[in-house]
Protein backbone atom coordinates (compact mmCIF):
# COMPACT_ATOMS: atom_id res chain seq x y z
CA UNK A 1 0.00 0.00 0.00
CA UNK A 2 1.67 3.60 -0.56
CA UNK A 3 1.13 5.75 1.93
CA UNK A 4 0.38 9.37 1.29
CA UNK A 5 -1.42 11.21 -1.55
CA UNK A 6 -5.07 12.16 -1.16
CA UNK A 7 -5.02 10.53 2.04
CA UNK A 8 -3.59 13.16 3.80
CA UNK A 9 -2.00 10.31 5.91
CA UNK A 10 0.31 11.25 8.99
CA UNK A 11 3.91 10.89 8.15
CA UNK A 12 5.28 7.66 8.92
CA UNK A 13 9.25 7.44 10.23
CA UNK A 14 11.32 7.16 12.64
CA UNK A 15 10.55 9.89 14.75
CA UNK A 16 7.19 8.99 15.22
CA UNK A 17 7.97 5.29 16.11
CA UNK A 18 6.43 4.00 12.86
CA UNK A 19 6.81 2.98 8.73
CA UNK A 20 5.09 1.75 6.13
CA UNK A 21 6.69 -2.01 7.07
CA UNK A 22 5.58 -1.67 10.65
CA UNK A 23 2.00 -0.80 9.39
CA UNK A 24 -0.09 -3.61 11.06
CA UNK A 25 -2.38 -5.60 8.13
CA UNK A 26 -5.48 -4.18 10.21
CA UNK A 27 -4.12 -0.76 9.51
CA UNK A 28 -3.43 -1.41 6.11
CA UNK A 29 -6.90 -3.20 5.13
CA UNK A 30 -8.54 0.06 6.20
CA UNK A 31 -6.55 2.76 4.63
CA UNK A 32 -7.14 0.63 1.58
CA UNK A 33 -10.64 1.19 1.96
CA UNK A 34 -10.68 4.56 2.81
CA UNK A 35 -8.82 5.17 -0.28
CA UNK A 36 -11.17 3.33 -2.41
CA UNK A 37 -13.74 5.02 -0.72
CA UNK A 38 -12.31 8.24 -1.65
CA UNK A 39 -11.38 7.39 -5.15
CA UNK A 40 -15.14 6.84 -5.32
CA UNK A 41 -16.42 9.82 -3.44
CA UNK A 42 -19.35 11.80 -5.04
CA UNK A 43 -18.91 14.36 -7.42
CA UNK A 44 -19.33 18.18 -6.35
CA UNK A 45 -22.70 18.33 -8.44
CA UNK A 46 -23.38 15.27 -6.09
CA UNK A 47 -26.71 15.95 -3.58
CA UNK A 48 -26.55 17.01 0.23
CA UNK A 49 -27.45 13.67 1.30
CA UNK A 50 -25.23 11.76 -0.78
CA UNK A 51 -22.38 13.85 0.61
CA UNK A 52 -23.40 13.39 4.01
CA UNK A 53 -23.50 9.50 3.58
CA UNK A 54 -19.40 9.69 2.19
CA UNK A 55 -18.55 11.55 4.68
CA UNK A 56 -20.39 9.82 7.61
CA UNK A 57 -18.67 6.25 5.92
CA UNK A 58 -15.80 8.10 5.76
CA UNK A 59 -15.55 9.01 9.61
CA UNK A 60 -16.72 5.18 10.83
CA UNK A 61 -13.63 4.24 8.63
CA UNK A 62 -11.49 7.56 10.22
CA UNK A 63 -12.57 6.46 13.69
CA UNK A 64 -11.35 2.83 12.90
CA UNK A 65 -8.03 4.07 11.89
CA UNK A 66 -7.82 6.08 14.95
CA UNK A 67 -8.27 3.36 17.29
CA UNK A 68 -5.04 1.62 15.47
CA UNK A 69 -2.87 4.67 15.73
CA UNK A 70 0.26 4.18 17.62
CA UNK A 71 0.93 7.63 18.48
CA UNK A 72 -1.12 11.26 19.63
CA UNK A 73 0.57 12.42 16.30
CA UNK A 74 -1.19 9.89 13.88
CA UNK A 75 -4.02 10.17 16.69
CA UNK A 76 -5.00 13.96 15.93
CA UNK A 77 -4.01 14.43 12.22
CA UNK A 78 -7.11 10.97 11.87
CA UNK A 79 -9.45 13.53 14.27
CA UNK A 80 -8.96 16.58 11.90
CA UNK A 81 -9.77 14.65 8.69
CA UNK A 82 -12.47 13.46 10.49
CA UNK A 83 -13.29 16.77 11.88
CA UNK A 84 -12.75 18.49 8.59
CA UNK A 85 -14.87 15.97 6.53
CA UNK A 86 -17.96 15.77 8.85
CA UNK A 87 -17.89 20.01 9.44
CA UNK A 88 -18.09 20.25 5.82
CA UNK A 89 -21.00 18.02 5.35
CA UNK A 90 -22.35 19.55 8.24
CA UNK A 91 -22.61 22.54 6.60
CA UNK A 92 -23.68 21.17 3.13
CA UNK A 93 -26.97 20.29 5.03
CA UNK A 94 -26.43 16.72 3.99
CA UNK A 95 -25.15 15.11 7.76
CA UNK A 96 -27.08 17.18 10.20
CA UNK A 97 -26.21 13.84 12.82
CA UNK A 98 -22.50 15.20 12.40
CA UNK A 99 -23.05 18.14 14.85
CA UNK A 100 -23.48 14.78 17.82
CA UNK A 101 -20.73 13.47 16.00
CA UNK A 102 -18.03 16.07 16.38
CA UNK A 103 -19.21 16.11 20.02
CA UNK A 104 -18.32 12.54 20.67
CA UNK A 105 -14.77 13.52 18.86
CA UNK A 106 -14.22 15.99 21.08
CA UNK A 107 -15.02 13.91 24.08
CA UNK A 108 -12.88 11.42 22.97
CA UNK A 109 -10.28 13.56 22.35
CA UNK A 110 -10.37 15.28 25.93
CA UNK A 111 -10.32 11.94 27.31
CA UNK A 112 -7.20 10.69 25.74
CA UNK A 113 -5.61 14.01 26.35
CA UNK A 114 -7.20 16.53 28.59
CA UNK A 115 -4.95 19.35 27.29
CA UNK A 116 -4.49 18.74 23.52
CA UNK A 117 -4.92 21.39 21.08
CA UNK A 118 -7.02 19.59 18.75
CA UNK A 119 -10.35 19.96 21.48
CA UNK A 120 -10.14 23.59 20.52
CA UNK A 121 -10.14 23.02 16.46
CA UNK A 122 -12.66 20.43 16.69
CA UNK A 123 -15.03 22.81 18.49
CA UNK A 124 -14.10 25.65 16.22
CA UNK A 125 -14.92 23.17 13.33
CA UNK A 126 -18.33 21.85 15.00
CA UNK A 127 -19.30 26.09 15.80
CA UNK A 128 -18.49 26.76 12.27
CA UNK A 129 -20.93 24.05 11.05
CA UNK A 130 -23.35 24.87 13.56
CA UNK A 131 -23.52 28.20 12.54
CA UNK A 132 -23.69 27.48 8.36
CA UNK A 133 -26.58 24.94 9.25
CA UNK A 134 -28.30 27.36 11.12
CA UNK A 135 -28.15 30.33 8.71
CA UNK A 136 -29.09 28.24 6.12
CA UNK A 137 -32.20 27.33 8.45
CA UNK A 138 -32.88 30.53 8.55
CA UNK A 139 -32.88 31.32 5.25
CA UNK A 140 -35.10 28.47 4.01
CA UNK A 141 -37.59 29.54 6.62
CA UNK A 142 -37.53 33.21 5.00
CA UNK A 143 -38.03 31.87 1.79
CA UNK A 144 -40.97 29.91 2.90
CA UNK A 145 -42.45 32.69 4.94
CA UNK A 146 -41.75 34.96 2.09
CA UNK A 147 -43.68 32.40 -0.67
CA UNK A 148 -46.47 32.20 1.73
CA UNK A 149 -47.55 35.62 1.69
CA UNK A 150 -47.09 36.44 -1.71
Amino acid sequence: LALGGILMQPGFSSETGTDAATVSPQLQKLLAQLQKLDRNSPARTASPKDLGKYNARRADLLQKIVSLSKTDEERDQWYQQMADGIAAAVQTGGYPAGLKRLDSIEAAIRKQSPKSPLIAYVKYRKLMAEYTSKMQSATSNAQQIGRAHV
